[in-house]
C-alpha cells in the first residue's frame, strides 16, 4: 500500500502540473480539487478507510467519469478499484468493496469488447481458482460486469437469423400474458443507448457471448453441488454447502445478459429451463440458507422475466420437487413467486389448473398430514405454514372470467363428495379465500361476477334441504343367502332409525361465500349499480334467490341474504321484483324470529342473524311505504321488542324496531306497557346511549300519536315526578326529556300544565345538590317562559315576587334565583318596565343588608349543610380551592347558612342585570339604590368569609371599574353636585385598594380570587398614577429639590430612606399619607406586602412578592422615563433584595421563591431602559449597599443578644441545627426518589 500511495501521489502532482501535455494526465486532472476533502487522489489513500469509500462514491456519481478515455479507465482506475476487493485489510468495511464493484461495473460499460471480455474472463478464472473466502465478492463483481454489458450487436446477421422465430414466441407469450415484464422492458430501453458495432465486430461479440461466455457462466453455475453427493458417504465432506450459496446469484446475471441479446425470447426458451433446473437443485438442499438464497434468486429472475414464464417454472419445479419435504418447498416457493410478482388481470390463466392442483395436494394430500408431525416442522421451515390458502387468494385476485370455473369447480366436486369434518373445514377456508380474492379482483367484469354469483346460488339452493335416501337397486337377494345352522339362535335385530345423510349438505358453504361476495360487490360498486340499468336488471333477478335463501337452515346463509336485502332497501334502487317480494320477505322474517328468537337460542351465528332480521325489518318499515303489517304481526313484533328491551346486547335493535313501528303509527294493546318500560329505562338505565334512545322513542310517541287529555297528563306527570330521582344521571335524563316536551309540544297543551311544570321545577332550583342539574333546570324554566311569554308576567307577580319579598329566607332565595333565570332567558320582560327593575334592585339591596339570624333552629336546620370557607356548593362561575384551610386564610370556619347563599345569589342577580345592560353601574334612574348596593359590596362583601360571595363581589367591582368613568373622575377638580362618581371617586378607589390588599392575606395564587386582586390593583394603580393628586404630589416633591435631580440627591445621602422618599422634601408628612390617594401612598402600601412576606414566609411562599413585582413593572411602564425618578428607589428595593438573598439562592429549585428570580431580572432590565445604564448602576449599588448594611446590623444585633441572653441563644442554636438536619434528610430522600 505504501508503494501504491507513493505512485498515486506522484500521479496527482503530474496531473496538476502537466495535464495539458498528456491526455492520461488530463483525464486524471478532472478529479483533482482545491478542496482537499473533495480531491479524489488525496482521499483514495486516506488513512481512514471510510474516506476512501466516500472518494469512490463521489467518483461514481461524478459526470466527468463519462469523459475519461477507456484506456485511462482500464489502466488506472480499474486497478485502483480492484485493489480493495481481494485484500484482507479491507474486508472489515463492506461499503468500500461495494463501491469498488460499482465503479468496476461503470468502467466496464465504457470499455471496448476485447478489454471487457478479458476483464470478465479474468474474474471468471478467479471464481474457480481463488480462495473461497472471496468467492461471494467475486460473484457480485461478475454479476455487476454482466449487468453493464453495453454492446449493440443487432448488426450481426447470425444474431438476426432467429428474428422470425423470436417474433412468434413473443406473440405466443403475449397471448399467454397480457404484457411483458416492465423490468425487462426498462433494461431493453437502456440497451438502446449501447455502443453500435459494425457487422464484423458484432459477429465476433455475438459468437463470443453465445459460444464462450454463456457456456462458461453455465459451467460455473452448474458445478456439482452437495445434493449430488448427498447419499455418498465418501463424498459427504467434499463440497461444503456454504460455497454453493455464493454461486447462486450468478443465475440472475445470466438472465440479465440474455435479455440484452437479440432474439431474447428464443434464448429464454433455450436457457431458462436449465437455469430453473439448477435453481431447483439448490432448492432440494437440506441446508435452509441454501434454499433461501435459491428462492430469492428465483424471485428476482421471475420478477425480471415476468409472469409469462410461470408455466415453464412450474413444470420444472413439479418434476424435481415431487416427494418428501420437497413438496413443502415447492408450495412455499410457488407462493413466494406469486406474492412477489406484479400481476395483472388474466396473468395466471395459463397456469390455473397446475396451481390449483398444487394447492389441493398440499391442503388435502399427504403434505397436510406431514404438517401435524413435529419433527418435520422442526427440520423444514417451509412446512410450518400452509401457504396454499394464500395462493388461492392470489389466483382469485387476478384470474379472468373465462378461467373462473377451472378455479372453483375442483373444490365444488370435493364438497359434493366429502363428509369428514376436517376436510369440510379446509374446504370452507378455501372457498373463503377464493371468494375474498374475487372481491379484490378490480378488473373482473361486474356483470360476469353477478352472473357467476347467481349461477352458484341457483346451483346450490336445491341441495340445501335434506333429500330422502333412495334405496339401492343392487341389494342382495335374501333367497341366495344360506341359512346358518348354529345351535344358539341369533337375536332379532332392533329396529333403529338410521341417521339421514345429506350427500350435498356442504353446498351451503358455496351459498354463504357467494352471498358474502355479492355483499362486497354491493359495497364497492354502489354508484355503478345505481347508474347502470343492466346491473339493476341482473340484481332484480337475484331477489328471488335471496328470498329463497331465507328458507335455509344455515344461519350464515340467512344472515348474509338479509344483509344483501338490507343494502337493496337502503340504496332505494327501483327494482320491480323487490317491491313485489317485500311483503313475502317480511313474512319470512317473522317466521325466522319465531324459530330462532327463543330463550337461550340467541347466541353465536343465531345472534347475528336475529339482529339482521330486526335491522332489515326496521328498514323495510321505514323506507318502503308499501310494506304494511297486520295486527298479528304487530303484536308479535311487540312481544319480541318487549323481550329484547331489557337485554343489553339487543337493546339497540329493539329500540330501532320500536321506533319504526311508532313512525308507522302502528297501535297495539301491548304498546302502553312497552312505553312504560321504556320510560323506566329512560330514568334507571346506567347507559347514556340507552337513555338517549329512550328519549327519542318517547319523543316520537308523544308527537306522532294523538293522546287523550287524561293520558297526556299521566305521561307528563310521570316524568315530572321523577325529577327528584336519587341518581344524577336519571334526573338529567328526565330533565332532557322535559326539555324536549317543552320545545315541541303545542303551546295550547303546554299552557294547561304551566303551573304544575313551574312549581316542580322551581323546587329543584334550590333543593337539588348537583350544580349541573340546577343549571339544566334553570335553562328549562327559561325555555318554558320563552315558549309562553305572555305567562311570564303572571308567574312573576303571582309566585316569584311574593316569594322574594317574604319572610322565609329559603323562599326568598328561591325567588331571587328565579328572577335571575328570568333576566337571563327573557331580558325584554324588564327592559320596558323600570318599576320592575327598581323592585328587583330593592330586593337585592334588602338581601345584602339582611343580617343573619343566630338561632339554634337555624343551626340545627343547616347542620348537614356545613362546609369550610374554601368550599363552594352554589358557585356557578368557577370552582374554589378546597385545599385552602381557614387558618391559612385567617378566617374562622363557619357553617354555610341560607343567609350566605341568599347574599351570593343576590350578587349573582345584580351581576346579571349589569351584563344584560338592564341597569348601568351608576344608572341615574336608580342611583339611590345602586349607591347603597355598591357601598355594601365594598365595605362588607369584598372581605366576606364565604368565598363565592367574595369572588362575585370582585367580579362586580372589576365590571364597575371597566364600565364607568372612574379614571376621568379622579382628575376632576370641582365635581358636579348630581354626579355620584365624581364626588366619591377618591373614596371608592382608596376603599378598593385597601380591600384588595387585605384579600392578599387570605388567598394565594391557586385561588381565582387572587387573579381578580392582581388585576384590580394594577388597574387601580394605573388610574391613581394618572390622577390629579399624583401629578400634584410629583410636582411639589420635585420642586422641593430646587431644580436638583432627585436621583443624584438621594445617591448623595449617607443612608437610603426605608421607603425611597426623602421625608424632608415630601409635601406632607408620612403619617398624613393615609388620608391621601396618590401613587406614593399606594406604592408604599403594596410594596409593604413584599417586605411582610419576605420576613415571615421567606422560602415557603412567594405569591405576594410575585404580585408586587408585576405591579411595579406595570406602574413603571405607566409612568415612563419622565416620571419614574421619584419612585425608582422604592421600586428597585424588592427585585434587588430577591437577587441578593443568599439563603434563597441556596434553596432547592422547587421552592416557590425561586420563580421570583427571572421576574426580578426582567424588572431590573426594564427600569434600566427607563433611567439609563449609568444612573441605574449607581441606584443598584446604593440599594444593594442599603440591604448589606441592614444584614450586617441584623447579624450584629443577633450576636449581641446571644451574649446578653445565653439561654435564648443556645435554644435558638438548637432549633437551627434541627432545621438543618430536617433539610438534609429531605435532600437525601429527594435524591433517592429521582434515582
Amino acid at each position: 500500500d505504501s508503494i501504491k500511495h507513493t505512485y498515486l501521489g506522484i500521479l496527482r502532482i503530474l496531473s496538476l502540473n502537466c495535464n495539458e501535455q498528456n491526455t492520461i494526465l488530463g483525464d486524471c486532472f478532472m478529479f483533482c480539487n482545491s478542496n482537499q476533502d473533495l480531491d479524489f487522489w488525496l482521499n483514495i489513500k486516506h488513512i481512514q478507510l471510510h474516506n476512501r469509500s466516500k472518494a469512490l462514491a463521489r467518483l461514481i456519481a461524478d459526470e466527468n467519469l463519462q469523459k475519461v478515455s477507456p484506456k485511462t479507465l482500464s489502466s488506472y482506475f480499474m486497478p485502483i478499484a480492484g485493489g480493495f476487493l481481494f485484500n484482507k485489510n479491507y474486508k472489515s468495511l463492506a461499503s468500500l468493496s461495494d463501491n469498488s464493484i460499482k465503479l468496476i461495473g461503470i468502467i466496464c460499460s465504457q470499455l471496448n469488447w476485447n478489454t471487457y471480455e478479458s476483464t470478465l474472463s479474468y474474474y471468471l478464472d478467479l471464481l474457480t481458482k481463488a480462495n473461497t473466502t472471496y468467492q461471494r465478492t467475486n460473484i457480485k463483481l461478475i454479476t455487476e460486469i454482466l449487468k453493464n454489458f453495453n454492446f449493440d450487436i443487432t448488426a450481426c446477421e447470425e444474431a438476426m437469423q432467429h428474428e422470425e422465430e423470436n417474433k412468434k414466441l413473443e406473440k405466443r407469450m403475449l397471448k399467454r400474458c397480457g404484457q411483458i415484464s416492465q423490468e425487462a422492458a426498462d433494461v431493453e430501453i437502456d440497451s438502446k443507448k449501447a455502443k453500435k458495432l459494425n457487422p464484423s465486430t458484432a459477429r465476433m461479440v455475438y459468437n463470443s457471448v453465445t459460444k464462450k461466455l454463456i457456456p462458461r457462466l453455465n459451467s460455473c453455475l452448474n458445478e456439482m453441488t452437495r445434493v449430488d453427493f448427498e447419499y455418498d458417504k465418501n463424498m459427504a465432506d467434499y463440497m461444503p454447502e456454504k460455497d454453493e450459496i455464493k454461486r447462486i446469484p450468478m443465475a440472475y446475471a445470466i438472465v440479465q445478459l440474455l435479455n440484452l441479446l437479440p432474439g431474447k425470447y428464443v434464448l429464454f426458451r433455450d436457457q431458462l429451463p436449465p437455469l430453473f433446473l439448477k435453481l431447483t437443485t439448490f432448492l432440494r438442499s437440506k441446508n435452509e440458507q441454501t434454499r433461501k438464497t435459491a428462492r430469492a434468486t428465483l424471485l428476482r429472475i421471475m420478477s425480471f422475466v415476468g409472469p409469462v414464464y410461470i408455466p415453464d417454472m412450474l413444470r420444472v419445479l413439479k418434476q424435481q420437487l415431487d416427494k418428501g419435504f420437497y413438496v413443502h418447498v415447492l408450495n412455499y416457493t410457488v407462493h413466494s413467486v406469486l406474492n412477489d410478482l406484479k400481476l395483472n388481470y388474466g396473468d395466471l390463466d395459463s397456469s390455473v389448473e397446475e396451481l390449483v392442483g398444487l394447492c389441493k395436494q398440499e391442503i388435502f394430500g399427504r403434505p397436510s398430514e406431514d404438517k401435524e408431525i413435529a419433527q418435520i416442522l422442526a427440520k423444514t421451515s417451509e412446512a410450518k405454514k400452509t401457504k396454499s390458502y394464500d395462493t388461492l387468494l392470489i389466483i382469485a385476485s387476478y384470474i379472468s372470467a373465462d378461467k373462473l370455473d377451472a378455479l372453483i369447480n375442483p373444490f365444488k366436486d370435493l364438497i359434493k363428495t366429502s363428509t369428514e369434518p376436517k376436510v369440510v373445514n379446509k374446504l370452507s377456508v378455501c372457498l373463503q379465500r377464493i371468494f375474498t380474492g374475487l372481491s379484490q379482483n378490480a378488473n373482473f367484469p361486474l356483470d360476469r361476477l353477478i352472473k357467476f354469483i347467481e349461477e352458484s346460488i341457483e346451483e346450490s339452493i336445491p341441495s340445501l334441504k335434506i333429500r330422502q335416501k333412495v334405496e339401492s337397486t343392487d341389494a342382495v337377494n335374501p333367497g341366495s343367502i344360506r341359512e346358518d345352522r348354529f345351535l344358539i339362535v341369533k337375536d332379532k335385530a332392533k329396529n333403529r332409525v338410521k341417521a339421514k345423510i345429506n350427500e350435498k349438505g356442504n353446498l351451503h358453504m358455496v351459498v354463504e361465500n357467494s352471498l358474502k361476495l355479492l355483499l362486497s360487490v354491493f359495497e364497492k360498486n354502489k354508484l355503478a349499480i345505481k347508474r347502470k340499468e343492466t346491473l339493476q336488471r341482473k340484481l332484480d333477478g337475484l331477489i328471488g334467490l335471496l328470498t329463497t335463501c331465507l328458507k335455509s337452515s344455515s344461519p350464515r346463509c340467512i344472515m348474509r341474504a338479509l344483509k344483501c336485502l338490507h343494502f337493496i332497501a337502503q340504496t332505494k334502487i327501483d327494482l320491480p321484483n323487490f317491491k313485489s317480494k317485500c311483503n313475502s320477505i317480511v313474512k319470512k322474517i317473522f317466521i325466522l324470529l319465531s324459530l330462532y328468537n327463543g330463550v337461550g337460542m340467541v347466541h353465536g351465528d343465531n345472534y347475528e342473524m336475529i339482529s339482521m332480521c330486526f335491522k332489515t325489518l326496521t328498514l323495510l318499515l321505514l323506507k318502503c311505504e308499501f310494506v304494511q303489517l297486520n295486527d298479528k304481526q304487530i303484536r308479535a313484533l311487540m312481544s319480541y321488542i318487549e323481550q329484547d328491551i331489557h337485554d343489553a346486547s339487543r337493546q339497540s335493535t329493539a329500540f330501532k324496531a320500536l321506533n319504526s313501528l311508532l313512525q308507522k303509527k302502528c297501535n297495539s294493546p301491548e304498546l302502553a306497557d312497552i312505553m312504560n318500560k321504556v320510560a323506566d329505562l329512560l330514568i334507571t338505565s346506567s347507559d347514556e346511549s340507552v337513555r338517549q334512545l329512550s328519549r327519542k322513542i318517547w319523543e316520537t310517541y308523544l308527537l306522532e300519536y294523538q293522546h287523550e287529555t287524561i293520558a297526556l297528563q299521566s305521561h307528563l306527570t310521570k316524568f315530572l315526578r321523577q325529577i327528584d330521582y336519587e341518581f344524577i344521571d336519571g334526573r338529567k335524563s328526565v330533565l332532557k326529556m322535559l326539555q324536549v316536551i317543552v320545545e315541541k309540544i303545542p303551546e295550547k297543551i303546554l299552557r294547561n300544565y304551566l303551573e304544575l311544570y313551574f312549581h316542580l321545577l322551581a323546587q329543584r332550583v334550590v333543593n337539588d345538590d348537583s350544580k349541573e342539574i340546577r343549571e339544566i333546570v334553570g335553562r328549562l324554566i327559561g325555555l318554558l317562559m320563552q315558549r309562553l311569554p305572555e305567562k311570564s308576567t303572571y308567574v312573576l307577580n303571582k309566585f316569584i315576587f311574593p316569594w322574594a319579598t317574604g319572610d322565609n329566607p329559603e323562599l326568598k332565595m328561591l325567588g331571587i334565583k328565579l328572577i335571575s333565570i328570568f333576566v337571563e332567558s327573557n331580558p325584554k320582560l324588564f327592559e320596558k318596565n323600570p318599576q320592575r327593575i327598581l323592585k328587583v334592585l330593592t330586593l337585592v339591596n334588602d338581601a345584602l343588608q339582611e343580617k343573619e339570624p343566630k338561632s339554634e333552629d337555624d343551626d340545627d336546620k343547616n347542620n348537614e349543610d356545613t362546609l369550610d370557607n374554601g368550599t363552594n356548593d352554589d358557585e356557578d362561575d368557577m370552582e374554589m380551592d378546597e385545599n385552602t384551610s381557614p387558618t391559612e386564610q385567617k378566617v374562622p370556619s363557619r357553617r354555610i347558612t341560607v343567609s350566605d347563599k341568599l347574599i351570593y345569589h343576590s350578587l349573582r342577580l345584580f351581576k346579571r342585570l349589569i351584563e344584560k345592560e338592564l341597569v348601568g353601574c351608576v344608572d341615574t334612574r336608580y342611583i339611590d339604590c345602586l349607591k347603597t348596593i355598591w357601598q355594601n359590596i365594598a365595605t362588607s362583601k369584598l372581605i366576606y368569609w364565604y368565598d363565592p360571595v367574595v369572588l362575585t363581589s370582585c367580579s362586580l367591582y372589576m365590571t364597575f371599574i371597566t364600565k364607568t368613568e372612574l379614571r376621568q373622575s379622579l382628575q376632576v377638580e370641582e365635581p358636579k353636585t348630581n354626579n355620584y362618581l365624581e364626588w366619591n371617586a377618591v373614596r371608592i378607589v382608596r376603599l378598593l385598594c385597601d380591600k384588595f390588599i387585605e384579600l392578599l392575606d387570605r388567598y394565594d395564587s391557586s385561588n381565582p380570587i387572587y387573579a381578580y386582586v392582581m388585576q384590580g390593583l394594577i388597574i387601580l394603580g394605573q388610574m391613581i398614577a394618572d390622577s390629579r393628586a399624583t401629578k400634584e404630589f410629583e410636582r411639589k416633591y420635585l420642586e422641593s429639590f430646587d431644580n436638583c435631580d432627585v436621583i443624584d440627591h438621594v445617591l448623595g445621602l449617607k443612608d437610603l430612606p426605608n421607603d425611597g422618599f426623602v421625608a424632608d422634601h415630601l409635601p406632607y408628612q408620612i403619617t398624613e399619607a393615609k388620608k391621601k390617594c396618590d401613587l406614593m401612598w399606594l406604592s408604599i402600601k403594596v410594596i409593604m406586602q413584599a417586605r411582610k412576606e419576605a420576613a415571615v414566609f421567606r422560602l415557603s411562599q412567594g405569591y405576594r412578592r410575585d404580585l408586587v413585582l408585576r405591579w411595579t413593572a406595570s406602574m413603571a411602564q405607566e409612568l415612563g422615563s419622565a416620571r419614574v425618578s421619584p419612585y425608582v428607589f422604592l421600586y428597585l428595593m424588592t427585585p434587588v433584595r430577591e437577587l441578593t438573598d443568599k439563603v434563597k439562592n441556596k434553596s432547592s429549585d422547587s421552592s416557590p421563591a425561586q420563580s421570583l428570580v427571572p421576574l426580578s431580572e426582567d424588572l431590573l432590565k426594564f427600569i434600566k431602559g427607563l433611567v439609563g445604564v449609568e444612573q441605574f448602576n449607581k441606584i443598584y449599588s446604593k440599594v444593594q449597599l442599603h440591604y448589606t448594611r441592614k444584614r450586617v446590623e441584623r447579624k450584629r444585633n443577633a450576636a449581641v443578644s446571644k451574649v446578653r441572653d445565653q439561654a435564648r441563644g443556645s435554644k435558638r442554636k438548637i432549633e437551627d441545627n434541627k432545621k438543618k438536619q430536617t433539610l438534609k434528610k429531605r435532600r437525601i430522600a429527594r435524591r433517592k426518589t429521582t434515582v
